[in-house]
Parts: structure tokens; sequence; C-alpha cells
């Protein structure tokens, strides 16, 4: 209601993510976008709901997977880094932060050469760079 009020005084409303309840009384994850139109004189709202849930499915399974990846991944007593191309650490298991006394924020803020060599500049012909190719 909020929102169809903002649009009626003719100002956008933040598109926004709601859990309905459907014919079969089953959940549906919809997103709500309401737009401010006139016509003629008057000023009303225009309403786009959207079904999102199987983008939200596919969100919360994405989320187990990664919860079970640093489960398992965590449990090994060797360092694991993931790294993007551009050096930074993207992703490290415990034993990896326990490693240099960081928690894993802390951790993500590294570049994998400062991790592995303590240096401040690449490391000439580094392994994972083939990945990258």
């Amino acid at each position: 209601m909020e929102s169809l009020a903002k649009n009626r005084r003719g100002l956008l409303a933040e598109q926004e993510e709601y859990v309905l309840t459907g014919k079969d009384k089953k959940p549906i994850d919809v997103e709500i976008s309401t737009f401010p139109i006139k016509i003629n004189e008057d000023r009303l709202a225009l309403g786009i709901i959207r079904d999102i849930s199987k983008y939200k499915k596919a969100e919360r399974a994405l989320k187990e997977s990664e919860k079970e990846k640093s489960v398992i991944l965590d449990s090994s007593p060797m360092r694991i880094l993931c790294r993007d191309k551009d050096y930074n650490i993207i992703w490290a298991n415990k034993a990896a932060c326990d490693y240099i006394k960081n928690d894993l924020e802390e951790t993500l803020e590294i570049k994998c050469y400062k991790y592995w060599k303590g240096r401040v500049t690449l490391c000439g012909d580094c392994p994972s760079d083939k990945i990258w190719l």
C-alpha cells in the first residue's frame, strides 16, 4: 500500500519481494514493481507482479550447496584458498584462515601472493595462473 501511495503522488517505489499464498494454499515468491502513471489528470499506479519462485528455489539450493562445501572443506587440515583472475582470495577454509590468524573477512582482503609468499607483487610463474588461460 505504501508503494501505491508513493506512485499516486508521482514518485517511484522500490521493487519489493513477498511470499503470497496461491489458490492451492502453497506459498509463491513474487516480486512486485509499481510505477506512477498519469491518465488525463488522474495520477494512478501501474503494478506488475512477477512469480520468482524458481529463482528463489535456485537461490536457496545454491546457499545450501555453499554451506555444504564450506562444512566439507573446513574440516580439512589442509589450507585451501580460492582466488579470482585478479589474485583476490574469494574463499578460504578454516585451516587457511587459522594459519594467518585471521577470520574469513580479513582473509578475503588479501591477495593470494601475499598469503602464500608474503609478497606485495605477483609471484613469477604462478601454477594457478594456468587455470585462467
